[in-house]
């Protein structure tokens, strides 16, 4: 069997030493980015927060555990749907109008939508957006949405005592105020205003005559008859 010729060539192609250092950078390298995205999907789906993601025309492209336990939704279902799907008619615009101003440049958007589960209930979110970008152009839109269900029936709760108190002291027989630290009187009830308009009425008038001359004082009183 014919022998290959050796040539100075090949046996540098063949016996070319190894950068080592060069390999164990590469391979740190390639570990350290296991890491991260390890550490990144251990956020994404233990996350107590719904968070999403979508690409421009709406479609949704990944959920975590969140999303599914709040929509009700199965991780297969909501990848078929696009965003619309789940958010209610009357918010539709707002998230549109959101996605646009990410994409004018607006860095930090937080707004409030509902959104309609599976089994028909409407659900309040706060959702901050950012835009995805590859190669510096936006391909997509990440989100992170809170359920502050239990935040609007806190406001709701308040709005309907704040009524309460008004009532109460609107139809009070007595004078019902609330003075501040400094003294002022910063409320007063209807029935505290018709008690003391008139004395306030007196006073005012009383003032306007201080600074009069007896002549002047006279002839007011003479043009009042």
């Amino acid at each position: 069997m014919p022998e290959t010729p050796w040539t100075e060539a090949s046996s540098a192609a063949e016996y070319e030493p190894l950068d080592i250092d060069a390999e164990h950078e590469r391979v740190r390298a390639l570990d350290a980015l296991r890491d991260s995205e390890e550490r990144y999907r251990e956020l994404f789906e233990n996350a107590n927060d719904m968070v999403y993601t979508q690409d421009l025309s709406g479609r949704i492209t990944s959920v975590n555990h969140a999303t599914e336990r709040l929509t009700g939704y199965s991780r297969t279902e909501l990848l078929t749907l696009t965003i619309d799907h789940l958010v209610e008619a009357a918010s539709r615009p707002v998230m549109r109008t959101m996605i646009d101003r990410k994409l004018a440049g607006e860095e930090r958007t937080i707004f409030e939508v509902e959104i309609r589960a599976k089994d028909g209930r409407s659900i309040p979110l706060e959702v901050s957006t950012r835009l995805i970008l590859r190669e510096g152009t936006p391909i997509g839109v990440q989100g992170i949405a809170r359920d502050i269900t239990e935040r609007k029936r806190a406001e709701e709760l308040l709005r309907q005592s704040e009524e309460r108190f008004r009532l109460l002291v609107e139809n009070s027989s007595d004078g019902i105020y609330l003075v501040a630290a400094d003294g002022l009187v910063v409320f007063g009830g209807a029935h505290l205003t018709r008690l003391v308009a008139p004395a306030l009425l007196r006073n005012l008038a009383a003032a306007l005559f201080i600074g009069l001359g007896l002549v002047a004082l006279a002839g007011a009183v003479v043009a009042s008859r």
